[in-house]
Protein backbone atom coordinates (compact mmCIF):
# COMPACT_ATOMS: atom_id res chain seq x y z
CA UNK A 1 0.00 0.00 0.00
CA UNK A 2 3.11 2.07 1.04
CA UNK A 3 4.20 2.15 -2.58
CA UNK A 4 0.43 2.39 -4.58
CA UNK A 5 0.20 5.33 -2.96
CA UNK A 6 3.66 6.93 -2.72
CA UNK A 7 3.58 6.69 1.04
CA UNK A 8 6.95 6.68 3.21
CA UNK A 9 6.86 4.42 6.60
CA UNK A 10 7.85 6.05 9.66
CA UNK A 11 9.23 3.78 12.25
CA UNK A 12 7.29 4.34 15.75
CA UNK A 13 7.81 2.61 18.76
CA UNK A 14 10.67 0.64 17.72
CA UNK A 15 11.18 -0.76 21.01
CA UNK A 16 7.72 -1.29 22.01
CA UNK A 17 8.04 1.60 24.48
CA UNK A 18 10.99 -0.24 26.27
CA UNK A 19 10.46 -3.16 26.21
CA UNK A 20 12.64 -4.72 24.02
CA UNK A 21 14.93 -3.08 25.31
CA UNK A 22 18.18 -5.13 26.36
CA UNK A 23 18.14 -6.04 30.44
CA UNK A 24 21.07 -3.46 31.23
CA UNK A 25 19.10 -0.88 30.50
CA UNK A 26 16.24 -1.80 31.92
CA UNK A 27 18.37 -2.25 35.37
CA UNK A 28 20.09 1.49 34.67
CA UNK A 29 16.22 2.44 34.45
CA UNK A 30 15.04 0.88 37.41
CA UNK A 31 17.92 1.97 39.46
CA UNK A 32 16.96 5.50 38.63
CA UNK A 33 13.14 4.95 39.45
CA UNK A 34 11.51 4.69 35.57
CA UNK A 35 9.28 2.28 34.74
CA UNK A 36 8.40 1.17 31.29
CA UNK A 37 6.15 3.53 29.11
CA UNK A 38 3.15 1.57 29.76
CA UNK A 39 1.91 -1.91 31.29
CA UNK A 40 3.65 -1.89 34.43
CA UNK A 41 7.76 -3.14 34.49
CA UNK A 42 6.62 -7.05 33.73
CA UNK A 43 7.92 -8.19 30.23
CA UNK A 44 6.30 -11.16 28.56
CA UNK A 45 8.68 -14.30 27.43
CA UNK A 46 7.95 -13.35 24.47
CA UNK A 47 9.00 -9.54 24.20
CA UNK A 48 11.97 -10.97 26.81
CA UNK A 49 12.95 -13.17 23.76
CA UNK A 50 13.27 -10.47 21.24
CA UNK A 51 15.36 -8.55 23.30
CA UNK A 52 17.96 -10.88 23.94
CA UNK A 53 17.92 -10.73 19.94
CA UNK A 54 18.27 -7.49 19.47
CA UNK A 55 21.11 -7.27 22.09
CA UNK A 56 22.68 -10.42 20.37
CA UNK A 57 23.00 -8.45 16.76
CA UNK A 58 24.06 -5.21 18.66
CA UNK A 59 26.89 -7.00 19.92
CA UNK A 60 27.80 -8.57 16.87
CA UNK A 61 27.87 -5.14 15.63
CA UNK A 62 29.76 -3.90 18.47
CA UNK A 63 27.20 -1.79 19.87
CA UNK A 64 24.98 -1.73 23.06
CA UNK A 65 22.11 0.15 21.17
CA UNK A 66 19.11 -2.19 20.73
CA UNK A 67 17.25 0.86 19.64
CA UNK A 68 19.79 1.55 16.67
CA UNK A 69 19.42 -2.25 15.66
CA UNK A 70 15.41 -2.09 15.63
CA UNK A 71 15.59 1.44 13.73
CA UNK A 72 18.19 -0.38 11.00
CA UNK A 73 15.81 -3.32 10.77
CA UNK A 74 12.98 -1.30 10.15
CA UNK A 75 15.22 1.15 7.98
CA UNK A 76 15.76 -1.60 5.87
CA UNK A 77 12.22 -2.60 4.58
CA UNK A 78 12.44 -2.57 0.78
CA UNK A 79 9.80 0.20 1.36
CA UNK A 80 10.32 3.72 1.36
CA UNK A 81 11.08 4.86 5.29
CA UNK A 82 11.07 8.78 6.62
CA UNK A 83 14.90 9.22 7.28
CA UNK A 84 15.72 13.18 9.16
Amino acid sequence: MCRQFGLALAPWDAIASGRLLAQKQLDERAAAGEQLRRGGNERTDLEIKYAECLAEVAAEHGIESVTAVALACASSLDLPVFRC
